[in-house]
């Protein structure tokens, strides 16, 4: 557990190595959480589409049969959850490297997926003042080959449930798949990022045409006018052709813009400052682009 936690820069790595050697107190406790484990890696409804990777056509959330079980051990222990689920997550994922090898799939898109962890660690802290995973739900894809991280962002598959597209001569339907695309919090997305990790998936997944779909408040067309022309957001935004978006004046969904930061004076926060004061929309977009191994085609040509 030591060099796991080390592996996966762990930031608690003592209450983690705490909690697990109070597992292995019991048994029975050890036993029954193995055989959770091979539960959570043997239930639901997993779609190989290639190379033995694939998606959950009904997501991924299996409460009953594994996370209330987690939970009633956790307070059995009386360990507080969010460290109990990390702890076990940890050891899921040794687990998951197993999958990793036996698809072919080389150790470094382990490493960069589960980077995640440690982000989604400190994002538990600066909300609780506690360090555990309080989001262990979305780490489940990650355990799952359901998610991977390339290079800046993140990617897994998913069926198209929108209107009819056609970009670069090519179209793209309803049950058509494709990949959907996630922003982890961190760094920024300079074109010259994104262009690598667009090829990245390119080559990773080898679906073609391949079709990549977001669905975030970064594509709000907004953006457009009220961010510098120097924006990474806005550039990325331009990588898409917009499906359909939404505004609404509901603030509380802003916490990726202000990120639990007493500091109010990015040009984006003052941006978002801006139009809270004004009492102007906020909102999202569902976007997406045919990448061709060099470029992204959006219509806009």
């Amino acid at each position: 557990m030591r060099e796991w936690c080390k592996r996966l820069k762990i930031q608690n790595s003592s209450e983690v190595l705490t909690t697990w050697n109070k597992i292995l107190e019991s048994k029975d406790t050890l036993m029954q959480i193995e055989a959770l484990e091979q539960l959570f890696f043997a239930c639901g409804d997993y779609q190989s589409v290639q190379n033995g990777i694939g998606l959950f056509s009904e997501g991924f959330y299996p409460y009953d049969t594994v996370y209330a079980p987690l939970k009633a051990i956790s307070k059995e222990l009386m360990i507080d959850i969010p460290l109990f689920m990390e702890t076990v997550f940890i050891k899921f994922a040794q687990h998951t490297l197993t999958l990793y090898e036996q698809n072919h799939i080389p150790e470094v898109f382990f490493d960069s997926t589960m980077s995640d962890f440690a982000l989604w660690i400190d994002d538990c802290y600066a909300k609780d003042g506690k360090y555990g995973l309080c989001e262990y739900m979305w780490l489940a894809n990650h355990l799952r080959l359901n998610l991977f991280r390339l290079g800046r962002m993140q990617y897994q598959y998913t069926v198209y449930d929108d209107k009819e597209v056609t970009l670069g001569g090519k179209t793209i339907q309803r049950g058509d798949f494709l990949l959907k695309l996630h922003v982890p919090k961190g760094a920024p997305i300079p074109t010259d990022i994104r262009m690598d990790s667009y090829q990245k998936a390119f080559d990773f997944f080898g679906i073609r045409p391949l079709f990549i779909l977001c669905d975030s408040w970064l594509l709000f067309p907004k953006h457009q006018q009220i961010l510098k022309d120097t924006s990474n957001i806005r550039s990325f935004l331009n990588d898409f052709y917009t499906i359909r978006k939404e505004e609404n004046m509901d603030y509380r969904n802003l916490m990726r813009v202000f990120n639990d930061n007493q500091r109010r004076n990015t040009s984006l926060q003052i941006a978002y400052q801006n139009r809270i004061q004004n009492k102007e929309t906020v909102g999202s977009a569902v976007g997406i682009f045919l990448f061709d191994g060099e470029k992204c085609i959006n219509g806009k040509d």
